[in-house]
This record gives C-alpha cells, sequence and structure tokens, in this order.
C-alpha cells in the first residue's frame, strides 16, 4: 500500500483533495454492494485484533487505565463488528412501508432502500477512548460510506498506535486519517 503524507497547513488544499479522492472511489459505486461492506469490515477487525496489545498499551500510557478497561477498548470494538456483520443483510434490506389506502387499493406499494451517503467525517476527540472514534467508523462502513477520521491532539501512545497501525492494514482507499500534530500542523495521509 502506498501511503503519501500530504500537509495540509489550514485544511485548505490537502484536506480537499482528500475528501474529493473520497467522493471519486465513493462515485465508483463499489461501496453499495454487501461483499465490500463485509470485507471492510473484516479488515477492521481484523486490524483491530492483530493489534490488540498495542491499541491497549497506548491507551493504559495515556489515560493510565486499569487493566480491564485497556482490553475492553479493543474488545468492545471486535464485538461491535462482528455484531454489525451479522446485522447487516437485514440492515440493507429494502423495508416495505405503508401507504395511503386510495394508492393500496389501487395496487401501489412503497419500499424503502436504504442508500449509503458519501463520505463521512469522524472526529475523535482529545480526552476520549479509541471506542469514540472507531465506533463511528464501523457504523459509516456497514452503511456503505468512505470515511475520513480526524483525530485530535491525544496522548503520544495512543496517537501514535492509532495513526501508525491504521495504514499498515491494508485498507482501501476509504480510510484516510487526519490528525493534529504537536506543533498543530495538519497531516492527511493519502493514498490516491
Amino acid at each position: 500500500m502506498n501511503v503519501n503524507l500530504i500537509d495540509v497547513g489550514a485544511m485548505s488544499h490537502g484536506a480537499k483533495a482528500a475528501v474529493q479522492c473520497q467522493k471519486e472511489y465513493f462515485n465508483t459505486n463499489i461501496t453499495k454492494s454487501f461483499a465490500w461492506r463485509l470485507e471492510q469490515l473484516d479488515r477492521l477487525s481484523r486490524m483491530l485484533s492483530e493489534n490488540m496489545n498495542a491499541f491497549s498499551d497506548a491507551v493504559g500510557r495515556d489515560f493510565k487505565t486499569a487493566l480491564s478497561e485497556k482490553i475492553f477498548e479493543v474488545a468492545a470494538l471486535i464485538g461491535l463488528v462482528e455484531r454489525t456483520k451479522a446485522n447487516l443483510k437485514a440492515w440493507m434490506a429494502p423495508v416495505v412501508v405503508p401507504v395511503p389506502t386510495f394508492l393500496r387499493e389501487s395496487g401501489h406499494k412503497a419500499m424503502v432502500y436504504r442508500e449509503p451517503y458519501g463520505v463521512s467525517l469522524i472526529m475523535g476527540p482529545f480526552n476520549g477512548p479509541l471506542l469514540l472514534l472507531m465506533r463511528p467508523a464501523i457504523t459509516a462502513l456497514a452503511a456503505g460510506n468512505t470515511c475520513i477520521r480526524a483525530i485530535a491532539p491525544v496522548g503520544p501512545h495512543r496517537q501514535r498506535s492509532a495513526v501508525c497501525k491504521l495504514p499498515s492494514a491494508s485498507w482501501e482507499a476509504w480510510a484516510r486519517t487526519a490528525h493534529r500534530t504537536r506543533h498543530r500542523s495538519r497531516r492527511v495521509d493519502a493514498e490516491c
């Protein structure tokens, strides 16, 4: 996977390029399929499982949490991914909705087709757990959206773990990570 770091400065050209890249990827309609959504959730689950110790240690060092909380931080996400995968087919199915009587009598029926919206921006809090950054990403991927994750300045261990581990998990073009460094400069991981 070819990942280049682009200096965005004050959220100008680089951020626009990252969003444009996401829009182009989404417009290929590849994200609408059940197979794509399931694959992305599988990759996310595999990345969390493979890096469970690194994430747990980073959270423990940054927030000085108890062992059970460190383990829960990642295990809860893996459980959420598995539950999402189990329900994904049902969530994607069209839903019959009621129509007025005069339309129903003439043979009409109404269906709601759940379609993805496009690019999602997910902003992680500086003082919050990994769960608050990854849970919206799980939801966005299950819905067939691409996402850009913005990580606020956090403790050095969690930031390094969260940002450095994600690109190494062979994620597709949907996964971009914007984060603030200590010098308050913006950087966006891009592979387009």
